[in-house]
């Protein structure tokens, strides 16, 4: 029983994994932050890139990625970013997609 396989953590909804991800980098690229959500949730809940592994916790995976994600430019903030497009596009393009 020592080598069980663990399990893949709950996904998050894209709110709580974006206000986890401002808490930690306030300068996050909200862009950025969406695609990485977006490749996970596609990839099921696994890392992308040459050894993807399941996702056990989120939070310490989000904080391991955000150093390696784009800063915000221009002024954007997360309040003033609309993310119930963003929920639309991924309910039309997967009715199984989580509601945002």
């Amino acid at each position: 029983d020592v080598l069980r396989e663990r399990s893949i953590a709950p996904i998050p909804s894209f709110e709580d994994f974006k206000s986890y991800a401002f808490e930690l980098k306030k300068d996050v690229d909200l862009k950025s932050l969406e695609l990485k959500y977006k490749a996970w949730v596609e990839n099921g809940w696994r890392t992308t890139g040459e050894k993807p592994r399941k996702i056990t916790n989120w939070k310490v995976t989000l904080m391991n990625t955000l150093p390696h994600l784009k800063t915000q430019k221009n002024g954007t903030t997360a309040a003033k970013f609309d993310t119930s497009e963003f929920a639309k596009l991924n309910r039309e393009a997967n009715p199984n997609w989580k509601n945002l």
